[in-house]
C-alpha cells in the first residue's frame, strides 16, 4: 500500500456494512414482483416483501441461470445520496489517487488496455451494494479492493478470445496452461459475443471457432492521468508458456497462432476479430468493467476458405508443437513471427494478384529466416 497507515481490514468492514444499509433500504426492481395481497397492506411490510424477493432471486441466481440472468440485469436504487459509503470509497489510498471528475460526475478513473473507464461514486456504490445482496457485504468490499490491489500490481485477469474463420471445431480441445480451442457458438455463451462472428457475415464465412488464453493485464492498467496518451501497457500471455508483449505488440501476437494453425492446415485461415473479457469476479463489482475490447486485424487475400476446414486432435497437436517452438525463439521474436506470417501467406496465394512467384518468395523468406542465406 502506497498509505502506511491505510488499514485494509478496518476498511473493508467499515465499506462491508455501508453496502449492507445501502442494499437494505435500496429499492430494487426486479421481475416477477412479489404477489399482491387484497386489501390494504402497511407499506413497510410491502417493502420487506420486495426486499425478501430480490434476495431469495440473488440466492437462487448462484445455480439457477435463469435466475442469474434477472438478477445480472435487475437495478437498485435509493432515495438519499449513499454519503457513507461514497466518503469510505474515497478514502482507500489507490481510489485516491484516481478520483476524476468527468463533467459533473466525479468518481473513479483507470484504462484498462486502450479504454479510459469512469466509475461514478454513486454507481459504483449502488453496483457494489447490489453485489452484497448476493455475496455479502464483506465479499463487495474485499473483492473492490482485490480489483484496486490488481491495477497497482498489473495482475488483472483477463481472457483473450480470438476468432479463427473458415476453421470447423465440433468440440473443446485442450491446450497448455488453461487455454483451448472452441467452437465460436460455446465461447458466444460464455463471454457474451455477438450472435455471429464479425466482422464477416454467416454468409461469407459459415464456419469460426476460437482460441481462449488467459491473460493479465498491467502495469500501465492505472488510474486515469491528466495526457490523454495511452499508459504504457504490458500484457502476460501464459500460452504457450509465460511471456510479455507491450501494448503495440498485442495487435500482432494473437494472430501468430491463427497463422500457425493455418501452417497446420495448409490453407488460409482469416482472424479479423479478437475480444478481451474481464474476469466474471471482476465485471459483477461494476456493469462498465464487464464491456471487454475489440481489435480488428487480417490480411489481403485472393483465396477465401470455400469450405470449413475440420480441426482434429492431430492437427491440434502438430498446432501444440509449433506453438512451443515459436516460444522457444523469444529471444529474436521479430524474425519468427516473420517467418510465420510468411510461410502462413503463402497458402493464401494460388493465383490471381498473388500468384506462385510471390508464394515462393514467401517461403524462401521464411526459410532464410530459420535457416539463414
Amino acid at each position: 500500500m502506497t498509505n502506511p497507515r491505510f488499514n485494509k481490514a478496518t476498511w473493508i468492514e467499515r465499506l462491508a456494512a455501508a453496502l449492507e444499509q445501502v442494499a437494505a433500504e435500496a429499492r430494487p426492481s426486479y421481475s416477477p414482483l412479489p404477489p399482491a395481497i387484497p386489501g390494504l397492506r402497511p407499506h413497510g411490510e410491502h417493502l420487506a416483501a420486495i426486499h425478501d424477493g430480490y434476495r431469495a432471486l440473488a440466492a437462487r441466481a448462484k445455480y439457477d441461470p435463469l435466475a442469474s440472468k434477472r438478477f445480472k440485469e435487475s437495478r437498485i436504487s435509493v432515495r438519499a445520496e449513499p454519503v457513507e459509503a461514497m466518503t469510505i470509497l474515497r478514502e482507500h489510498p489507490l481510489v485516491k489517487s484516481g478520483v476524476k471528475v468527468s463533467g459533473e460526475s466525479e468518481g473513479f478513473g483507470l484504462w484498462l488496455l486502450n479504454r479510459g473507464v469512469h466509475l461514478g461514486w454513486k454507481s459504483l456504490v449502488l453496483s457494489l451494494a447490489k453485489l452484497s445482496v448476493k455475496e455479502g457485504g464483506q465479499e463487495a468490499a474485499r473483492r473492490l479492493h482485490r480489483f484496486l490491489t490488481a491495477l497497482a500490481n498489473g495482475t488483472v485477469p483477463a481472457h483473450e478470445i480470438t476468432v479463427v474463420h473458415g476453421l470447423v471445431v465440433q468440440t473443446r480441445f485442450d491446450l497448455d496452461s488453461g487455454a483451448y480451442l472452441a467452437p465460436y457458438r460455446e465461447a458466444r455463451t460464455e463471454f457474451d459475443l455477438p450472435d455471429e462472428p464479425e466482422p464477416f457475415p454467416e454468409t461469407s464465412l459459415p464456419d469460426a471457432a476460437v482460441v481462449v488464453r488467459g491473460i493479465e493485464l498491467g502495469p500501465g492498467v492505472a488510474q486515469l492521468g491528466d495526457d490523454a496518451g495511452l499508459p504504457d501497457v504490458r500484457i502476460t500471455y501464459r500460452f504457450p508458456g509465460d511471456y510479455v508483449v507491450d501494448f503495440e505488440r498485442w495487435f500482432d501476437d494473437s494472430e501468430l497462432l491463427v497463422d500457425l494453425l493455418s501452417i497446420v492446415k495448409r490453407v488460409p485461415l482469416l482472424s479479423n476479430t479478437r475480444y478481451v473479457r474481464l474476469a466474471e469476479w471482476v465485471q459483477e463489482i461494476e456493469p462498465n468493467l464487464a464491456f471487454g475490447t475489440q481489435s480488428s486485424h487480417g490480411f489481403v487475400s485472393d483465396m477465401w476458405p470455400r469450405r470449413g476446414q475440420h480441426l482434429s486432435q492431430r492437427d491440434v497437436d502438430a498446432f501444440l508443437e509449433l506453438a512451443r517452438g515459436w516460444h522457444r525463439h523469444l529471444d529474436k521474436p521479430d524474425a519468427i513471427r516473420l517467418a510465420i506470417h510468411r510461410l502462413a501467406g503463402s497458402f493464401s496465394r494460388p493465383g490471381g494478384q498473388f500468384g506462385q512467384e510471390d508464394c515462393i518468395l514467401d517461403i524462401a523468406i521464411a526459410l532464410e529466416v530459420f535457416y539463414g542465406g
